[in-house]
């Protein structure tokens, strides 16, 4: 099967499963999975299939994207959220407006499993 048919196949699957913004996500998952190999159409539709019974894209591919970064992401951990992404804005502005740059600042960051907040507050701080 072509490329062009696995994702009108795909999207039409996605669509009949009522999967929101499923366009998008087909395209996410297919290349995810292909960009360092050769496609395999039964991990795509494995893959698809997932999708349809509501496992999130996040998931199926192991990525999400926060504030720009690309993230390791399994079912162990939560997948940050754009309120999340808010959050640590508000923190560095925070951080920005009320300490120096050699003041001694702790964050403390608990039950966030992928670290992705503590790790973009750090980046972020050391660009301020």
């Amino acid at each position: 099967m072509k490329i062009y048919e696995m994702l009108k196949e795909a999207n039409e699957k996605a669509k009949k499963a009522n999967i929101e913004e499923y366009e998008l996500k087909v395209r996410y998952i297919f290349e995810d999975l292909f960009k360092e190999k050769e496609v395999d159409e039964k991990e795509f539709f494995d893959a698809i299939n997932k999708l349809c019974e509501g496992y999130p894209y996040q998931y199926i591919t192991k990525n999400a994207n926060f504030f720009g970064y690309d993230i390791y992401v399994d079912d162990n951990v939560l997948i940050p959220r754009l309120d999340t992404e808010i959050l640590v804005d508000s923190i560095c502005k925070y951080i920005e407006e009320n300490y120096n740059i050699n003041d001694d600042i702790r964050i403390l960051e608990i039950g966030i499993g992928s670290r992705c907040p503590y790790n973009c507050n750090i980046k972020k701080i050391r660009k301020i």
